[in-house]
């Protein structure tokens, strides 16, 4: 199977500032009526995005009102808002301390002479954020323990997820980039590679490739030329193969600057059995048979294991970073520990689904969950939805910290770090933010001006052109919501009116 890859290099530049929200009165009221708060929001929406396709509640969660809300039941694509879900079922049904481990396994210990008798099985668990130099230090224990050969072969044990690595209803032409790097058990360096590609200092030469770190361990053919002048359109093609083979075609000018490139890896079973080969040879630990995927069995002797950062570290990382390959392992991960066996897409569908109404009473019956990172158009969950999750983390005292903590702040850090950064609004918005063509969303926690906590989602699916105006819209009706009082003033007590009347003097 080939997969044509395009290079384009291109600029963004993105506007932070935000336009302050328009109300009927050059001074915001600061108390307003729920029909007033209505009315303001009704008018954001129609001055910025008109007739979109927009659904929005907004709850005060310390008193349990609904304060607005619009198309609350209607479904929609959540995009990356998705990871609300994924990490509030991680925290709820496997701990905020829970550990991906990958170990390395043996028959026995028997070590005649620096040669251990036995197969080796290095068990990976689909720790997302495992690095080259994790699995290093894990070999460099073997050799602390007097092994320098392995008298049988080495399984690379990646059944802690199915085989099917790539997300249902992804966008084909997402998987070349490492934001959509296949979720495997066997995960390396974000099962993503890196490399330089800059012209030949000769016309009419190869192109050069220049591998960096683990990009070493696929292979390429190049068929480029260096062409001389600033003539014709000159394009690279970037093809590639279930064996990790890239191929590059097509011309750079001789003018032009290096190009960096960052690539999804195709095949990572191929791609960890490569690396573990050579790290095995670079310590000096010879095997006699072969490295190669296969299962482990029960009752192993462990030799050396690394384990990753708790997941609440984690949660962190993928809200407020929106990584996608942590979303959708800790997905996979919920299929696997809930149901005892190999997670899949389908079984971490079932399990989030199960987790979330079991236990959060959250009802996501009429909902369509695929993947755990809302990178697949099949998915389709609800602002109601969304924000009953949020309601149930936020009153949770086991995930509330952890939970609430993770998300982006509005000024300061991750996907919000550029977005509502203004005195009024900055540290008062925790949210998750989603992204992709024609949708856009926000869902979290907004803290009012009378220090309340209001959960929020707003969703739009069908956006046109550029999104720009459409976040606009998020962040005005979250500055709006910061800079007003939403719990309703108490109403004064009347006090009644008593006649009083002197008392009858009695006749002497």
């Amino acid at each position: 199977m080939q997969r044509l890859f395009i290079i384009v290099l291109s600029f963004c530049v993105v506007a932070s500032a935000v336009a302050a929200p328009t109300t009927t009165s050059t001074k915001t009221n600061t108390s307003p009526s729920k029909q007033q708060i209505a009315r303001n929001i009704d008018n954001l929406i129609k001055k910025q995005v008109g007739n979109v396709n927009i659904g929005i509640v907004i709850k005060n969660l310390d008193t349990g009102k609904v304060i607005y809300e619009k198309n609350p039941k209607r479904s929609f694509v959540p995009a990356s808002t998705m990871k609300v879900l994924t990490g509030f079922s991680g925290l709820l049904f496997l701990g905020p301390n829970y550990r991906y481990k990958t170990t390395i396994l043996a028959d026995n210990r028997q070590i005649h002479h620096g040669t251990l008798n036995s197969d080796v099985y290095i068990k990976f668990s689909g720790d997302p954020t495992l690095k080259i130099s994790h699995l290093k230090h894990m070999i460099e224990r073997l050799k602390q323990q007097g092994i320098h050969a392995i008298n049988g072969d080495v399984y690379v044990d990646d059944t802690a997820f199915g085989t099917n690595d790539i997300g249902p209803g992804w966008m084909w032409d997402d998987t070349r980039y490492c934001f959509s790097a296949p979720t495997s058990a066997a995960m390396i360096n974000g099962n993503c590679i890196h490399m330089q590609v800059k012209p030949n200092k000769s016309v009419g030469k190869p192109v050069q490739i220049i591998p960096i770190g683990s990009a070493k361990y696929v292979d390429y053919r190049n068929f480029t030329t260096t062409k001389a002048g600033k003539g014709g359109f000159c394009r690279l093609d970037l093809h590639s193969n279930i064996n990790n083979i890239y191929t590059l075609d097509g011309c750079m000018r001789a003018h032009s600057e290096a190009r960096g490139l960052s690539i999804a890896v195709q095949n990572p079973e191929i791609y960890a059995e490569k690396i573990i080969a050579d790290l095995l040879g670079s310590a000096g630990i010879r095997v006699t048979g072969k490295v190669r995927t296969g299962s482990s069995r029960d009752s192993l002797v462990l030799l050396a294991q690394h384990q990753s950062k708790p997941l609440k570290e984690l949660t962190k990382k993928m809200l407020k970073d929106s990584d996608n390959l942590i979303a959708n392992s800790v997905f996979k991960t919920l299929g696997r520990q809930y149901y005892k066996s190999s997670g899949s897409w389908k079984n971490g569908a079932k399990a989030m689904k199960n987790i979330i109404g079991k236990s959060a009473k959250v009802d996501l019956k009429n909902s369509s969950i695929v993947d755990g990172a809302g990178l697949s158009r099949y998915d389709l969950i609800t602002p109601q939805q969304l924000l009953d999750v949020l309601n149930y983390a936020y009153h949770d005292k086991a995930i509330k910290n952890d939970f609430m903590n993770a998300l982006p702040t509005s000024g300061i850090d991750g996907t919000l770090k550029n977005r509502m950064g203004q005195a009024i609004t900055i540290r008062k918005i925790r949210a998750k933010t989603g992204t992709m063509s024609h949708v856009t969303s926000l869902a979290g926690y907004i803290t009012t001006k009378d220090k309340q906590t209001v959960g929020f989602a707003i969703m739009m699916n069908g956006a046109a052109g550029r999104l720009g105006k459409y976040r606009r819209l998020e962040d005005q009706i979250c500055t709006y919501l910061a800079q007003i009082n939403v719990k309703p003033k108490a109403k004064p007590k009347t006090v009644a009116q008593t006649t009083t009347q002197s008392p009858t003097k009695k006749a002497p």
